[in-house]
């Protein structure tokens, strides 16, 4: 018996991002093989650094760095869309928190 790959697209609402990781939204990825964030509006925030929890609901966050030790930052700007940093994926739960100021995402998984 052949085995079968399914991907489908998840379209969510829109997420709040703060500059805190405990009241910032997140984008669950455990079943995810990709994502995408669409900017939808900005008010004082220039990037997003990105955080992961265990779930939805966890009070522990923990900074992501990349290879070399550096946080993975994604500048941002309204209307504009972005893909989830491989280096996330990971994560079974991510958290984007804004570098001040808030904005608002959504976001499009594939698993």
């Amino acid at each position: 018996m052949a085995t079968t790959i399914r991907r489908d697209a998840l379209n969510y609402t829109s997420l709040n991002l703060t500059a805190d990781p405990a009241t910032s939204a997140g984008i669950p990825l455990r079943l995810a093989a990709g994502a995408c964030v669409l900017v939808e509006s900005v008010s004082g925030a220039g990037s997003v650094t990105f955080y992961c929890k265990e779930d939805r609901d966890s009070t522990d966050s923990f900074r992501l760095v990349d290879a070399t030790g550096s946080p993975i930052v994604q500048n941002i700007q309204a209307g504009v869309a972005f893909p989830i940093p491989t280096e996330t994926f990971a994560a079974t739960f991510v958290t984007l928190v804004c570098n001040s100021g808030t904005a608002v995402i959504r976001y499009s998984a594939k698993g």
